[in-house]
């Protein structure tokens, strides 16, 4: 018995309930307040705020997070190898590898 709070299936489970139970006891014991037209605008300090001038372009969180991925990868796939097995130039090869396409990925478009 003392082993199964070790299983991680029960733990899991456990702390499953107590988050369930605060959770629902908090919606259960809120105040609700009236509502109100500007309940879900910024605030700002009683001012307005300006429209944006454009729209942000999805491409250039396209290119940051491939780029982010490759170095994330490179990073991890070098860190895993064993040392004594590795050869230094095939991890040169894949890290020079990795930093021609972090090269490519970082230059803007002109």
């Amino acid at each position: 018995m003392e082993n199964l709070l070790m299983h991680p299936m029960v733990t899991f489970l456990l702390f499953f309930a107590i988050a369930f139970t605060i959770y629902f006891l908090a919606g259960r014991f809120k105040e609700t307040g009236e509502y109100h037209p500007t309940r879900h605008k910024t605030y700002t300090g009683g001012e307005e705020i300006a429209p944006p001038e454009g729209k942000m372009q999805y491409q250039s969180f396209y290119w940051l997070a491939l780029l982010f991925g490759i170095l994330h990868m490179a990073a991890l796939v070098i860190s895993t190898l064993p040392l004594e097995s590795i050869p230094f130039r095939l991890a040169l090869l894949y890290l020079l590898g990795a930093g021609a396409s972090v090269f490519v990925l970082s230059e803007e478009e002109h």
